[in-house]
């Protein structure tokens, strides 16, 4: 990219200047407040909009630059927050195959109803009747029916994009998420593919570094005190309400402990999460955290009409309901949603400012082999995927075991082609406590069966999803995608690979 003539007039202006103040003076990049990826003393050239294609990255003696190519495994949904919920009364409806739901243009619609104040009059009256029971014999609002009978249309001339329906019942009338898009196409952020790098590099340096693993000691120890200060707690309320008095001593000691426990769980939230110790200070102005130093660029837009489809989505449990219930199982049934279909490639760009990079721990970014950066990645998708299976494997009262057949078919899969060499990663919706934390470093943390990491992760659990120490299925719930076949998947899956440039 050619730098633009104002650009060139202020760095030429301030050639002269010691380094650190010209860079300072001249003026940024309008672009450099909303650029993700780029630091904001980065040239311009090294910067790529969200909004459109990334253009490709900087290449010197101190960067490695690389290509990045996902290949979508199972449905990946990645919300957009900022995006309305599409509704089956004014957003999509299905056509009459069933194969397809159509996105309705609203500029269209509305031209429509404006041409028609008779039929406005009636659409507005059978939405305000959705919110009272149906008189006896009144059928439920079609929306293709309404346009059919009052618009005079078909309502595919009022739709702008058609998308594969891959289950989604017509009389169940639900709401539809959107994936996350830029000017109607989807695409995958960057700074979802970082956050699942840098959990796997943070999960290789607890488990494989000196550094790390004398972390993980001090969080069993801190794990340990915490709990028994929490138990403690809960056995003098227990007390208290069963003899409705306490000593003095006891009372005064309750009074600490219940002021503490606010504190107490906090830290046990974030009792793992010594980032700091591996990346660096986040607000240290001279020496930034080492994961400044990676930056991933925002995938390729792909094709809507082509890579896009529409899923219904399912709650399941791997224990009979009433088993280790908590609040964090009774949610409310996931809507559906689009996601990207199985098979949808995925490019951008990866660079790793390999000079700036001061963790030991982190030689492995400075090499320039891809290998050694998808060696920690595989590592920890491989301890999910096993941590997965064995679940599943010990879900032996699981309500529905046609679906746990299905779900364990897909994970050995994954297994198998992992140990063969394949890397792969979870993003998106769906993923469990395992998939976007580090409590497996816990877990896997022990040489031998049940030591200290293993204790230390039932007493975390115990204490912030209430759950017992003698459970065996964590978590109880699962989020799967169905598709045509009524089969169901784990979203968010996608095999990755890296390639030089």
């Amino acid at each position: 990219m050619r730098t633009t003539t104002a650009t060139k007039t202020s760095a030429s202006k301030y050639a002269c200047w010691p380094k650190a103040a010209c860079a300072a003076a001249i003026p940024r990049s309008p672009w450099a407040s909303c650029c993700p990826f780029r630091p904001t003393n980065a040239p311009f050239f090294a910067m790529a909009s969200p909004f459109q294609s990334p253009l490709p990255m900087p290449t010197s003696q101190h960067i490695h630059a690389y290509r990045y190519r996902l290949e979508v495994e199972s449905p990946l949904y990645i919300g957009d927050s900022k995006a309305k919920t599409l509704s089956p009364y004014s957003d999509y409806l299905h056509d009459d195959s069933g194969r397809y739901l159509l996105l309705l243009d609203h500029r269209k619609l509305e031209t429509r109803l404006q041409e028609n104040p008779q039929a406005l009059q009636t659409y507005l009256q059978r939405i305000a009747q959705l919110s009272t029971p149906n008189e006896k014999g009144q059928p439920p609002f079609q929306l293709s029916t309404f346009i059919r009978e009052e618009l005079k249309c078909e309502p595919h001339s009022l739709s702008y994009r058609k998308l594969h329906n891959q289950g989604i019942s017509p009389e169940k009338r639900q709401q539809l998420k959107p994936t996350i898009k830029t000017a109607g196409q989807p695409y995958l952020p960057g700074s979802s593919l970082k956050g699942a790098f840098r959990t796997a590099m943070l999960y290789h340096w607890l488990i494989d570094s000196p550094g790390g693993k004398g972390c993980m000691r001090k969080a069993i120890e801190q794990i340990e005190r915490n709990y028994q200060q929490i138990e403690a707690f809960h056995k003098l309320e227990q007390k208290k309400k069963e003899e409705k008095y306490l000593p003095p001593e006891e009372y005064k000691r309750f009074m600490q402990l219940k002021n503490q426990q606010k504190q107490l769980k906090r830290d046990l939230r974030q009792y793992i999460l010594s980032e700091e110790k591996l990346f660096g200070k986040t607000n240290d102005k001279h020496f930034p955290p080492d994961s400044q130093h990676l930056h991933i660029s925002d995938s390729h837009q792909v094709d809507a009409a082509r890579y896009l489809g529409a899923f219904p989505q399912e709650r399941i449990r791997l224990a009979p309901r009433g088993e280790q219930a908590s609040k964090q199982d009774e949610k409310a049934i996931p809507l559906p949603c689009e996601a990207l279909l199985p098979g949808t490639p995925l490019q951008g760009q990866l660079s790793l400012r390999y000079g700036k990079i001061r963790s030991k721990a982190l030689a492995y970014c400075q090499t320039g082999r891809p290998e050694d950066l998808l060696r920690v990645v595989r590592q920890f998708s491989l301890a999910c995927i096993n941590q997965e299976i064995q679940s599943l494997e010990q879900a032996s009262q699981m309500p529905d075991p046609q679906k746990r057949d299905q779900l364990l078919h897909f994970y050995r899969e994954l297994q198998r082609r992992s140990l063969q060499g394949d890397c792969f990663l979870r993003l998106g919706q769906g993923k469990t406590y395992f998939d976007n934390s580090l409590g497996l470093a816990l877990l896997n943390f022990d040489q031998e069966e049940k030591g200290p990491g293993h204790q230390a992760f039932l007493k975390l659990r115990k204490v912030l999803f209430r759950t017992s120490l003698e459970a065996e299925c964590f978590p109880v719930t699962r989020t799967v995608i169905l598709n045509q076949q009524a089969q169901v998947q784990p979203p968010g899956w996608v095999s990755l690979h890296l390639q030089r440039v």
